[in-house]
């Protein structure tokens, strides 16, 4: 088998940490909120755009049907009807 452990630290209390398994994960995990916020922002330009000024809500995971129903655009009139196009809210799958 190979061993896959690596050393990076002289006198460290651990000798086989990559700095620290805390500090490891925390940089991609907050990266990839950019990408959600960055998906919720250009929704909110569209809507406002389409003269659509409300607050709405995007829950995470993003997926593509909460993107094209947060954008509420024609084909969103069509699927919920007229009376909530305005108000709609994607909270899931359609």
């Amino acid at each position: 088998p190979i061993d896959f452990r690596i050393s990076l630290f002289k006198n460290a209390p651990n000798p086989f940490a990559i700095f620290s398994s805390k500090g490891v994960s925390e940089p991609s995990i907050t990266l990839s909120t950019t990408v959600f916020f960055a998906i919720k922002n250009a929704i909110g330009s569209y809507r406002r755009d389409n003269n659509l000024n409300e607050y709405f809500v995007l829950n995470s995971p993003a997926t593509c049907e909460k993107i094209r129903m947060a954008c509420a655009d024609s084909f969103t009139k069509e699927t919920i009807g007229e009376e909530r196009y305005g108000t709609f809210q994607a909270n899931g799958s359609y």
